[in-house]
């Protein structure tokens, strides 16, 4: 997923918690991304037409990747899914309903 990103696999997961890249749904399926830092959340530089392809190979919606390095409400996120013509989704309930799903434990 890191090559998807353009990122290094060590800013993937949480410093609090044991978070992984998982499937969650509330009627759509996306792949929720964890992140660990806001700055590394924001620098996010997907490669769309390789995201759309993993997404459909999949069978997934989009990558909601977020990060619970905030300091104003639970977390933040940034939603891609380019298989459906989306590339970045301004706001998503379906993927934010599906985060609250998640364990952080």
């Amino acid at each position: 997923m890191s090559d998807l990103f353009k990122i290094d696999k060590c800013q993937i997961g949480d410093i609090n918690y044991n978070l992984v890249p998982q499937a969650a749904s509330t009627g759509l399926w996306d792949i929720m991304l964890p992140i660990k830092t806001k700055d590394d959340l924001y620098a996010l530089n997907p490669d769309f037409k390789a995201l759309a392809e993993y997404t459909k190979i999949n069978k997934v919606g989009g990558v909601h990747a977020f990060t619970l390095d905030t300091k104003e409400g639970i977390a933040e996120s940034r939603n891609f899914c380019p298989l459906f013509g989306i590339d970045e989704e301004a706001a998503t309930g379906t993927s934010n309903g599906a985060l609250n799903l998640l364990s952080f434990s």
